[in-house]
């Protein structure tokens, strides 16, 4: 077991094994909000199933809007073990374990922004899309309208 982890230790970025388990939050969330976000983008280019992205816009802001927080909760973390290792050892450098810290702060930022954006952009699409066919429906119905009086 200690071999296992000390080959994965090997294999993996430094920050990534320093932020543990909230580093792996982010990036699993991160994924799974980025692969529905270019899901719906897929589907709105193709003008299909606009209904399955609405159903999904207030979840992916909800789960987008946790991935800074999750970087707060590691920073926080972190900033504890940094605590805790000053008590034991005064000769500690702090600097070094607020850097490891802070990067899941950072991580959670990089991660939300430009999901924040596409999904700025896919929503007022679909607004879009829904003023033009509440338009569409509107002209038919007078064309509709204007048929019935002519006859």
């Amino acid at each position: 077991m200690v071999t296992d982890m000390l080959f994965i230790n090997s294999l993996l970025p430094s920050e990534l094994m320093t932020g543990g388990l909230v580093i792996w939050l982010i990036i699993g969330l991160a994924l799974f909000c980025y692969g529905v976000l270019f899901e719906g983008m897929f589907k709105l280019v193709i003008n299909r199933n606009p209904s399955w992205l609405k159903s999904w816009v207030s979840t992916l802001r909800t789960l987008i809007s946790a991935m800074p927080l999750l970087g707060l909760l590691g920073t926080i973390i972190g900033l504890l073990d940094i605590f805790f290792a000053l008590s034991q050892h005064a000769q500690t450098s702090m600097s070094d374990g607020i850097a490891k810290a802070l990067f899941t702060t950072q991580m959670g930022m990089l991660m939300t922004i430009p999901a924040m954006v596409i999904l700025w952009i896919l929503t007022s699409k679909l607004e879009k899309m829904n003023a033009d066919f509440s338009t569409q429906k509107e002209v038919k119905k007078e064309a509709q309208k204007e048929v019935k009086h002519a006859a």
